[in-house]
């Protein structure tokens, strides 16, 4: 092995975010809440009656879940954390009517929830809008894909929101939150009631949700002691708190940023190996769409690269 490779300059790590600065929205900080058993079956308590305005009873947590479809064709996909849970029958028989015509949620009956967190706007960029959007069906579909087992009836299958927490805004409606389930085009109040849901939040939206919800989202994107505007929040600042100051969580984040650094140098260096390898067979006369095939890329990248 190649020791000179695996030796970054000490200036280089220190300029990646200390774990202290880490928000609940940053995917370390978050898989790590969600591997502790204790610490993510109350955040998620939390987090779930927030959102989905009723107590969920986790009955077990599945932190990074790859999922795929049974072929090994098919693509595989990394769920942050899918939860196993019941819907809580404690509630005053309005409240249970009043959940069951909003959310289309019984009471007492299984729920499998997804939870994804996505910090940078990626989807959203260079022409690839609807990619999230297309990313959340197959989300919805790996779930349900898991929910049946040989002879089981229809009845068997669970309640399953899909959840998003964006920090930025897919829509660009300034909603906190946007929900989609299937309706009838012809019929718009005609609900499917499949117990399929898609949630999508945005921690920097303004409108349609409470106070409550606005603090969380908030608290999700920065999660410091400023943000802190309730009780049930300085419950989870403490757990955040207790989270970061756990020194084999401090070392994993450690190897996790000097093995970001080493990929986005690696990144760095074929990149600019690909620029040189485009430029040269332009100057052999090769056309956009020759040099894409020779490459492995598209047109479009082709020409991105020629242009600067």
């Amino acid at each position: 092995m190649d020791e000179e490779k695996y030796i970054l300059p000490q200036n280089e790590i220190l300029k990646h975010k200390p774990i202290k600065e880490l928000s609940i929205i940053d995917d370390f900080l978050f898989q790590e809440l969600m591997l502790s058993d204790k610490f993510g079956k109350e955040f998620l308590s939390y987090f779930l009656k927030t959102i989905l305005g009723t107590d969920i009873t986790s009955k077990e947590i599945q932190a990074q879940s790859i999922r795929t479809a049974g072929d090994t064709n098919t693509r595989a996909i990394r769920l942050d954390v899918v939860v196993d849970g019941q819907i809580a029958d404690s509630f005053a028989e309005s409240s249970i009517k009043k959940l069951e015509k909003k959310q289309n949620m019984n009471a007492g009956s299984d729920i499998q929830v997804d939870v994804e967190m996505q910090k940078q706007a990626q989807y959203v960029t260079a022409g690839q809008e609807n990619c999230l959007r297309r990313r959340s069906r197959l989300y919805q579909a790996l779930v349900d894909v898991k929910l049946l087992k040989t002879g089981e009836t229809m009845d068997a299958m669970k309640e399953v929101p899909v959840i998003i927490c964006c920090s930025y805004d897919l829509f660009g409606r300034n909603r906190m939150k946007y929900t989609f389930e299937h309706r009838c085009v012809e019929e718009p109040d005609l609900v499917l009631e499949d117990g399929a849901k898609r949630i999508f939040l945005n921690t920097k939206g303004q409108k349609g949700a409470t106070k409550e919800l606005q603090d969380m989202l908030h608290y999700i994107e920065t999660s410091n002691e400023i943000n802190v505007t309730s009780e049930a929040l300085q419950n989870i600042h403490n757990i955040i708190n207790s989270v970061k100051s756990d020194k084999e969580v401090e070392a994993r984040y450690m190897l996790a940023t000097i093995n970001d650094l080493y990929l986005k140098r690696e990144s760095r260096k074929e990149g600019i190996l690909l620029g040189k390898k485009v430029i040269r067979l332009e100057t052999q006369g090769l056309s956009p769409d020759e040099i894409a095939v020779q490459c492995g890329i598209s047109v479009e990248e082709v020409n991105e690269i020629l242009s600067e």
